[in-house]
């Protein structure tokens, strides 16, 4: 037999060898043996029930503000996916709106691509029509000189009419290039962002199904 004092009331007792566990016959009070080489000492059972709770409860706290903690992160990858997408959206719209009122031209087959040097021969001709169409007249051939005159200052008229709408084509021409260029590289920065949080969505709910 060992002998030692209950932890809580202090009462002596008689505890055999392989006993772990005992009762105080004074206090009623559970109590667990510790042994020593030197000692033999109590420790109330309930205390260490409480703790043991304490400890249940402290971590599981944890893991429901962990989860709170989670649940949030996600709403607000959600919130920043959907604005995200709001905003590409509106910016398609401004895109289209832009390409449909001054670039869509460019991709007529009737656009001009050529040089404008190719003009100057019809201009030549032109002129070569009224200067004809001038000595005709001035020789008394003005059925002839008359016509061929119009028909000169008409041919120029028309050149440089197309020349000035050749320009415009290529401004316009030019203006889709550059919007394009900006369109690529916006939906290049909008897919690497979309993607970004894409991925961290679905590692916030891996970790929320992992718990």
């Amino acid at each position: 037999m060992q002998q030692c004092n209950c932890n809580q009331c202090g009462t002596s007792i008689e505890v055999a060898d392989g006993i772990n566990f005992v009762t105080c016959r004074n206090c009623q009070t559970s109590l667990k043996i510790h042994r020593t080489e030197y000692v033999v000492y109590t420790e109330v059972v309930e205390n260490q029930q409480n703790n043991w709770q304490n400890s249940v409860a402290n971590t599981q706290n944890d893991v429901v503000q962990e989860q709170i903690r989670m649940q949030t992160e996600l709403q607000i990858a959600y919130q920043k996916l959907n604005a995200l997408n709001d905003a590409w959206k509106i910016t398609l719209v401004s895109y289209e709106s832009v390409a449909e009122k001054k670039v869509s031209p460019v991709d007529k087959k009737s656009q001009y691509s050529g040089d404008s040097y190719a003009l100057i021969p019809f201009v030549f001709i032109g002129f070569v029509l009224i200067v004809v169409g001038a000595l005709a007249a001035t020789k008394g051939l003005k059925d002839v000189g008359v016509p061929l005159f119009i028909l000169g200052v008409s041919f120029i008229a028309l050149t440089v009419k197309y020349a000035f709408s050749a320009q415009k084509r290529q401004q316009y021409s030019s203006n889709y290039h550059l919007l394009k260029s900006k369109y690529e590289q916006e939906k290049i920065a909008y897919e690497q962002k979309k993607a970004e949080i894409e991925i961290k969505i679905a590692e916030i709910e891996i970790r929320i199904a992992s718990r």
